[in-house]
């Protein structure tokens, strides 16, 4: 196996596309420090890189601790979006409960901002732990699926209760809370007056996945890949010889004899 398959093979098990060419830059420079090191015992560029490659360990094990560290929403391919569309649903259907406190004097109390925003950065703190599971990068590709699960939560959301609320005669507004119009209403930012709030709902529900991600991609840390010490039977290159002599021998006839 040549250094452009293991890297095709390794990337093959990770979901995560946007780290996929970050992935192959990293291990790449240790099959590069590997071709090296044997280079300078005298071998051939081309036994340099089969030994080198040999030594990386099985790519497919790599290629899923790699998918483990990266891991997306729901171990899927479009976790992202598909966060995105349950979080819009979550939020375009429980906020107006949260906006009727203030316009219906629901609860009478002088800390009804505080708990209209001490439920918001709970919702909040817990999509960005949950986000945290996997190490993320800041690309746009998540950005663009996010934001096309967010369009899908929002038409899901939307119809389903335009429906209801035809179906209960308040056409107009949410059939559990008629003070809440549909489907543009205004969501309540605490210790804001309302004519300050010119966005609809549904880019207050947008807003709300994409700093969910962000937040939770800075707080991970630095991207720092701790691959090559992941490889079954790693050692370093600069140490003691990763094969005897013997067993370079034996391996170079038989990859010449294959």
């Amino acid at each position: 196996m040549n250094s452009h398959d293991f890297l095709d093979s390794v990337c093959g098990e990770i979901k995560y596309k946007s780290v996929h060419e970050s992935v192959k830059q990293e291990l790449n420079s240790h099959i590069e420090d590997g071709m090296e090191y044997y280079m300078e015992k005298g071998f051939s560029k081309s036994d340099a890189m089969h030994f080198a490659v040999s030594h990386m360990g099985d790519s497919h094990e790599i290629g899923r601790m790699l998918d483990r560290e990266y891991r997306l929403p729901f171990n899927s391919r479009f976790g992202l979006g598909v966060w995105a569309a349950i979080v819009t649903v979550i939020v375009y259907t429980v906020y107006p409960f949260l906006y009727s406190l203030y316009t219906g004097g629901v609860i009478k109390s002088p800390y009804v901002d505080f708990l209209i925003l001490g439920v918001i950065f709970a919702f909040m703190a817990l999509n960005v732990l949950y986000l945290r599971s996997g190490r993320k990068v800041i690309n746009p590709f998540d950005m663009g699926q996010i934001t096309v699960g967010f369009l899908l939560g929002y038409a899901f959301a939307a119809s389903l209760l335009t429906i209801f609320s035809k179906l209960t005669g308040n056409s107009e507004y949410y059939v559990y809370m008629p003070e809440v119009g549909l489907p543009f209403s205004p969501p309540y930012i605490p210790f804001l007056p309302i004519k300050v709030n010119i966005f609809a709902l549904q880019g207050f529900s947008w807003w709300f996945c994409i700093i969910a991600y962000v937040v939770s991609v800075k707080s991970k840390g630095k991207n720092s890949m701790v691959v090559w010490n992941w490889a079954s039977g790693i050692s370093n290159y600069n140490g003691a010889a990763i094969f005897s002599q013997e067993e370079l021998a034996g391996e170079t006839d038989n990859k010449r004899a294959q």
